[in-house]
């Protein structure tokens, strides 16, 4: 599946998890009814389909997000369910060069690369620092559509909320990061404290409140939610067994995180298993073997079958996903999107569609 395809399957599945279990009268519309797929639960037949352009996927989903109906849009009825001072300061010039890179860049946009930042500071392991990023943008999501009125809130209801969005955007990014790597916190303040500087803000702004208040909802829903689990689980090596999964060489590591991610608490999905895939062929049925001969034609260093771009998609997807994947949000966000209600709502939905899948 190209970068391109699998983002569209991301954005459609985070939306179609979101909207079908809302309550009555409150159900979203399907992106799928906006781009032209029938059937938002028939996402594997859709995978099949001619590739399409990433920048052809973002442009249609800011179009959507431009277009659509605001208020009353109910976005999720998750109610009813559940450093040291040197390598600080080095932190914190890290963080702070992340958004002024562009200067058409929003809060929105700048706060997610340092989201991004602490994640890969903090050596997360593999994809599971995008939990920690998916929290971040739920938390300026709802914070910003508190004062700017646009979407319903994910989570949090902030009534009478006011202030600079800007300030909203960035104590709500702030104070999630910090919760979740306190070992950073020093490198957090400075980039905070000069990031409202940069931008005009007093530090009695009321948005500073309404972050606060954003955040620590977030924070208090995902307290139990498994995500940095406790004690630390044994490394998962596998098995010697045919068709069991074991490390491969050179390196011969451990699979990263780990099976614990599938257990994490979701964010739109009501279960961890709501859309898991089928349990793997029988190791001694002809799709098992036809399987595993197609992995060997393509994946065989000398001598492989794959084309040129076969072998770019392998080596993008064996990259940094969360890391590579918002950073082209960032820039077709900056391309694309105008404000900051908007901005906070693709955020939102590209990376919870990355945590839950």
């Amino acid at each position: 599946m190209s970068v391109g395809q699998q983002l569209w399957v991301n954005l459609n599945f985070v939306h179609y998890s979101i909207t079908a279990d809302t309550a009555p009268g409150k159900k979203m519309r399907n992106l799928n009814n906006n781009f032209g797929w029938t059937s938002p639960v028939n996402l594997r037949a859709n995978m099949n389909m001619p590739d399409v352009k990433v920048g052809a996927v973002f442009q249609k989903m800011t179009r959507y997000l431009l277009n659509s109906k605001k208020k009353g849009e109910k976005c999720m009825n998750t109610k009813t369910r559940k450093a040291k001072c040197t390598s600080a300061v080095v932190l914190a010039v890290a963080f702070m060069l992340v958004f002024v890179s562009s200067a058409k860049a929003d809060a929105v946009s700048d706060w997610n690369a340092i989201a991004v930042q602490a994640v890969v500071t903090a050596a997360r392991p593999g994809p599971s620092g995008i939990l920690d990023i998916a929290m971040v943008q739920a938390a300026v999501y709802d914070a910003v559509q508190a004062i700017e009125k646009e979407y319903e809130p994910y989570y949090a209801d902030i009534p009478g909320a006011t202030g600079s969005p800007i300030a909203a955007t960035a104590k709500a990014s702030h104070d999630v990061l910090v919760s979740r790597f306190p070992a950073q916190t020093a490198a957090l303040d400075i980039a905070y404290q000069n990031y409202l500087l940069a931008n005009g803000i007093p530090d009695t702004d009321p948005g500073i409140a309404v972050g606060a208040a954003a955040a620590a909802s977030i924070i208090a829903l995902r307290a139990c939610d498994g995500s940095f689990p406790s004690p630390a689980p044994p490394p998962f090596i596998g098995g010697t067994g045919i068709g069991v999964w074991r490390p491969t060489g050179p390196a011969n590591l451990p699979m990263t995180p780990g099976p614990w991610l599938g257990r994490v608490t979701p964010f739109a999905l009501n279960r961890p298993t709501q859309f898991r895939s089928s349990t793997p062929p029988a190791v001694t049925s002809q799709k098992y073997a036809r399987d595993y001969n197609e992995v060997k034609s393509l994946g065989s260093l000398t001598g492989s079958t794959r084309t040129p771009e076969q072998t770019d998609q392998a080596q993008f997807w064996a990259g940094n996903y969360p890391v590579m994947m918002n950073k082209l949000v960032r820039d077709l966000s900056d391309a694309n999107v105008d404000n900051i209600f908007d901005s906070s709502r693709l955020f939102f939905l590209a990376n919870l569609s990355m945590a839950d899948t």
